[in-house]
């Protein structure tokens, strides 16, 4: 049995509140830049593409997470190829004790192909 977290009120690194966006509108843009997912540090703020496959979802998340960890926590200095490596092993975890990311709008978007 899978346990869902519901990411949809985003999450607290500190005392910065991160929303995390994942709405067609973000996924559109996201898309533009070839992008699966950004955090925009300055901002606060988490962005996925919503469309993603739920593994893929899952280790965006994780990686922008592993982002705003490195700004916030870390001044920037875990170089972006251990950041991969960091997210990758983390999703690798979670999957194995049957973790997964939801949010509101990934789930919207699921009833309505339903």
């Amino acid at each position: 049995m899978k346990h869902r977290v519901d990411i949809s009120r985003g999450i607290k690194l500190g005392a910065h509140h991160y929303p995390i966006k994942a709405d067609k509108a973000t996924g559109e843009r996201l898309k533009e830049g070839s992008f699966y997912g950004r955090c925009y540090h300055t901002e606060h703020k988490i962005l996925v593409d919503r469309d993603l496959p739920e593994s893929k979802f899952n280790e965006t998340v994780l990686h922008e997470i592993v982002e705003a960890v490195n700004s916030l926590y870390c001044n920037g200095g875990i170089t972006h190829r251990n950041i991969v490596c960091l997210s990758n092993g983390l999703t690798q975890a979670l999957s194995s004790l049957d973790i997964t990311f939801t949010h509101k709008e990934r789930e919207r978007k699921n009833a309505t192909n339903s």
